[in-house]
């Protein structure tokens, strides 16, 4: 060891020499120079930036240096100065990192590089110093408390400073220099002795551990300050009074009179990074539940990362999230919290209708041959274009119906909830395992001719033209609920397309006029039925019952409800629309959501939907789709009531009940007609099939096959990137789109859909049942105020 037991060192910078006085060697490392170097040169800089710290030491006696990187070469300088008290440190302040290892001291004390290397050569690290407390802070937000706490005012900072000045000395350096530039990497800023000690005095949020500050703590800036501070009043329960409150110092105080709890915190060195530099901790007031510092932005910060796992919280999750902080919210500061929280997370309902033309774009980028259109309301070019209309089908989409698909498509509208409503129009088809298979939607103002008529346009642009020299196969047939214009657009607009009516709806309107069970059941059994002698009885009977509801039923054409009339090359019997009100169902909550994101969130699901959905084709070991196996399963145990009498080896008589009926297998015929319009082998054709030891699957139709099924799914429907990563788009227009006119109807919103009276409730709203029983009489059905009876003697 050296054998003074003090030194004094001169540190050297731009021409200015400062003495540091009476160095104890003993225990004296890198850090306790690096500061006390950094207090004397930098403690007056303007400013106060972040310093790239370069140290040398001149060899006694010499004009050469060996660089001061770590304690093993501040023990070499010592060792050096054995025969003076009188240490000299040249300090540089640079502005790049080298890529070389700094030089080492040989076994003879002496530089193995004895020439002076150029400025951007020389190993540099950063370091931010305080100037009042001595103690050191760190600029890298790595750990940044920030990241848990979602700030608004979030700026990622780095040991490397991504100002333009940095960017410019990166962009100047000339190729021809010796050495290469490369980033500051995780294993050495691991291996630096100044970040680790940095970062351990650097504060951290932990949601499952208290706060509790102490002297020195740091924090990345200021907000980060604040916002913990907030979080510390609040779980301890206690009013503040922030004397100072600005980015250059806080300063606050326990509300209590008598309470000296006080905190001080002040940036350090780099303007930036904030340490707390005074703290009395010790309460003497009463803790507080009921604290104002609980405020719905608070809550709603809290709530961001729950409600990204758990979209719909209610109030009720929301107070018992809050008592884990031990606050009590009112109902309306819950209510305001969830907005802010669901705005946060799924944006803004207006700010959603400006982005649309950027997302149409990359529809059209990511998914080629899609279709994306958008129209707005734009009297003039004087005033901004305002959002009308949207339609989006993707061509997966297109391909899986064109290719997969029969040629059966059900239309249907339902109302969005969310702040400036509209309609969401929607076409499915079905695939070959009859499940909904959505192929195009629509977001409209309202439910009409005029937006059907503009949704039947491009939806003949797109699928068209439904000929069998573009591919398209097969009859095609339109399910539609008969209202709302939707049957005069598609007449209109697809001439081709055959319409059919829902029973259900039909239904619906006919027991409003004439009610009964046993109306409804005939109804039903002559919607059903495959064969026009079935249809005939059951109309016949009706007929006796009420001729007014057979004259009701008589008027709407048989081609559009009755099965037995349906088109046999369709191959589907579907005589309802439930196909469309499955899809409303399936969408769920997003019909609440801003348009953006019911938007994008629709093309997820589809996305999903289809590669599930492929996957499962692929696993397929059979020539069917299951559900189609499982209806033949159930027909097969059907068949065995029947009789068979063989003609030939395809053609023979069936008898059920007290009827007959002639099955042709090698036409797919039978009498009774489900053979020929589902697709499927009827309980009477799959007798004879048993019968000759075949497989029922063999008569199946093409369209249920597990081919089919494939081709349905085979396409992709491409990811498109979130919009925090969305690449900037200058030149798609318009810039500004307006949401809207807002349609506020009078009285409340109305958030459920609107059942018939047959429907019954909701599965999440049962019905209650209530019975009222009279106090006066006993009976049941009236209260004691409206009773006309007699009181009940005892």
């Amino acid at each position: 060891m050296a054998l003074f037991s003090a030194y004094d060192i001169a540190v050297h910078y731009e021409e200015k020499q400062v003495k540091i006085p009476n160095i104890d060697p003993i225990g004296y490392c890198y850090l306790n120079l690096l500061f006390d170097v950094a207090e004397k040169v930098f403690g007056e800089v303007p400013g106060h930036l972040n310093k790239l710290i370069h140290m040398r030491c001149q060899i006694p006696k010499t004009d050469r240096m060996f660089d001061i990187s770590d304690d093993d070469s501040v023990h070499e300088m010592f060792e050096m100065h054995k025969c003076g008290r009188m240490i000299n440190v040249h300090v540089q302040d640079m502005d790049v990192i080298p890529s070389y290892k700094a030089n080492q001291i040989n076994e003879n004390g002496h530089n193995t590089d004895l020439n002076l290397r150029e400025k951007g050569k020389d190993k540099v690290c950063v370091v931010a110093i305080d100037d009042s407390e001595g103690e050191y802070s760190d600029s890298s937000s790595d750990s940044s408390w920030l990241h848990s706490m979602d700030s608004d005012n979030e700026k990622d900072l780095d040991v490397h400073s991504d100002s333009g000045e940095s960017d410019m000395s990166f962009s100047d350096f000339d190729d021809t220099e010796e050495g290469a530039l490369v980033p500051y990497s995780e294993n050495e800023e691991e291996t630096d002795p100044v970040q680790q000690a940095l970062k351990s005095k650097l504060w951290t949020y932990n949601p499952k551990v208290e706060i509790e500050f102490k002297k020195g703590e740091l924090f990345t800036n200021v907000d980060a300050f604040r916002a913990a501070l907030k979080d510390y009043v609040i779980q301890k329960g206690f009013p503040i009074v922030r004397l100072k409150n600005e980015k250059s110092r806080v300063t606050a105080v326990c509300g209590v009179e008598g309470c000296k709890w006080r905190i001080h915190a002040s940036p350090v060195l780099d303007s930036m990074t904030f340490m707390i530099k005074t703290y009395q901790g010790e309460h003497t007031c009463v803790m507080d539940r009921k604290n104002t510092e609980a405020t719905a932005d608070w809550i709603a910060k809290k709530l961001v990362p729950i409600m990204r796992i758990h979209p719909n919280m209610s109030t009720k999750g929301v107070e018992a999230e809050m008592i884990k902080y031990g606050v009590h919210p009112s109902k309306w500061q819950m209510y305001r919290a969830l907005t802010k929280a669901r705005n946060e997370i799924e944006g803004n309902h207006i700010e959603s209708y400006a982005k649309l033309p950027k997302y149409a774009e990359l529809i059209r980028k990511y998914n080629p041959q899609s279709i994306c259109k958008i129209h707005y309301d734009r009297p003039t070019l004087l005033v901004e274009p305002r959002f009308l209309r949207m339609f989006i089908s993707f061509k997966a989409q297109r391909s899986g119906f064109v290719e997969g698909c029969r040629p059966f498509v059900g239309f249907d509208g339902c109302f969005l909830k969310g702040s400036y409503g509209g309609v969401l129009l929607t076409a499915v088809t079905l695939d070959a395992n009859n499940s909904i298979f959505p192929i195009a939607f629509a977001v409209a103002e309202a439910e009409n001719k005029e937006t059907w008529s503009w949704f039947f346009h491009y939806f003949e642009e797109f699928f068209g033209p439904f000929t069998s020299e573009s591919g398209f196969h097969g009859p095609l047939t339109f399910m539609s609920d008969r209202q709302k214009g939707l049957n005069i657009a598609y007449e209109e607009k697809v001439p081709v397309a055959s319409g059919r009516h829902c029973c259900r709806h039909i239904c619906s309107n006919f027991k409003a006029q004439f009610p009964g069970i046993l109306l409804s059941n005939l109804f039903w059994r002559a919607a059903k039925s495959f064969d026009v002698a079935g249809h005939n009885e059951a109309m016949a009977s009706i007929k006796e019952l009420n001729i007014e509801a057979w004259k009701y039923l008589d008027k709407i054409p048989k081609t559009t409800w009755c099965r037995y009339t349906f088109n046999t090359g369709l191959k589907c019997d579907h005589v309802t629309n439930n196909c469309t009100e499955s899809f409303n169902a399936w969408i769920g909550e997003l019909r609440g959501k801003p348009i953006l994101t019911l938007v994008d969130g629709l093309r997820k699901k589809f996305m999903k939907k289809m590669h599930k959905r492929y996957q499962k084709g692929c696993m397929l070991t059979t020539a069917i789709t299951p559900k189609m196996l499982g209806k033949l399963q159930k027909i097969g145990q059907v068949s065995r009531q029947c009789e068979l009498t063989m003609a030939s080896t395809d053609v023979f008589e069936v008898g059920d009940m007290n009827r007959s009926y002639i099955v042709n297998l090698s036409a797919k015929t039978c009498d009774c007609g489900a053979f020929q319009i589902s697709g499927l082998p009827c309980k009477h054709a799959a007798l004879g099939i048993i019968y000759k030891r075949e497989k029922l699957e063999s008569y199946c139709e093409h369209w249920f096959s597990r081919d089919k099924y494939l081709k349905t799914y085979s396409s992709m429907i491409h990811p498109i990137p979130d919009e925090k990563m969305w690449p900037p788009m200058p030149y798609v227009t318009p810039v500004t789109v307006l949401p809207p006119p807002l349609r506020r109807a009078p009285g409340r919103p109305k958030t459920k859909m609107r059942r018939e009276h047959d429907e019954g409730q909701s599965a999440s709203q049962p019905k209650r049942h209530c019975y009222i029983k009279c106090g006066n009489c006993g009976s049941f059905g009236h209260n004691k105020r409206s009773c006309q009876g007699a009181p009940v003697t005892e």
